[in-house]
Parts: C-alpha cells; structure tokens; sequence
C-alpha cells in the first residue's frame, strides 16, 4: 500500500506552473496601466481642445455685433500649457479656404481649426465653421 500525499516532483511541478501564471499576470497587469497613462494623455489633449472651442464661441456670443471678426488665431493663447501638451493652435480659413490671422467681415463664414500637440504628434483636430448671424 502506498502512502497518501505528493511527492516531491508533483509539489515542485505546481510550484512552476503557479509561479508561471503569476509572471503572466504581473506582465498584463504592467500593460494595462501603460495602456491606462496613454489613454489619460489623450483625454487631457481634448478637453484642452474643448476648452478652446469654448472660448472661440464665446468670443463670438460676447460681441454680437461683430460677430466672428472678433475671432483670431490668438483666441486660445491665454489658455496656457498643461502636462506635456502645449497651447492650441487656432488656424482660420475665411470662406474661400484662404488661411487668414482673423475672420473677415466680408466673407460669409469663417473656419477654424483647432490642434494641439504633445512630443512632435497631434491629436485630430476640431472644426467649427463660423457662419454670420
């Protein structure tokens, strides 16, 4: 009859196979908050985005009399930088495409594009297409 229990091989066996597994998950786990630090970055990138489209269209609902013209490219240079980002860009297009520093009062509508970078790649930019009112 033999005695109940594991031997020495079949102990040292699990041993390897759980200490396997716990490499595997210390290793995902790594990835996910990598993944995690990225995903913030970006966040942080378009809410500073958002922020300067806010104050594009503010400057519009400040000054109703002028409208757009108001506008130009230094409209979110007050916003300042944050974490690695710098400040959005403001670029403006009057209605024939023509890159302009401010909208014109003769066209019917002006566009700005707003961007911003962080370490030499932008983020897709965000659009808004001013029309008179």
């Amino acid at each position: 009859m033999r005695p109940s229990g594991f031997t020495l091989i079949e102990t040292l066996m699990v041993v390897v196979v759980l200490g396997v597994a716990a490499a595997t998950i210390v290793t995902l786990q790594g990835n996910i908050f990598v993944g995690q630090g990225a995903n913030k970055d970006m966040q942080v990138g378009v809410h500073l985005m958002q922020e300067c489209a806010e104050q594009v269209l503010a400057i519009r609902r400040r000054s109703p009399a002028t409208g757009y013209v108001a506008v130009t490219t230094a409209a979110c240079a007050g916003l300042g930088n944050f974490g690695d980002f710098g400040v959005p860009q403001v670029t403006l297009a009057d209605d024939g495409g023509v890159s302009v520093s401010a909208c014109a009062s003769t066209s019917s509508y002006c566009t700005a594009s707003i961007t911003i970078g962080k370490d030499g790649a932008n983020l897709s930019p965000i659009t808004l297409r001013l029309s008179k009112y």
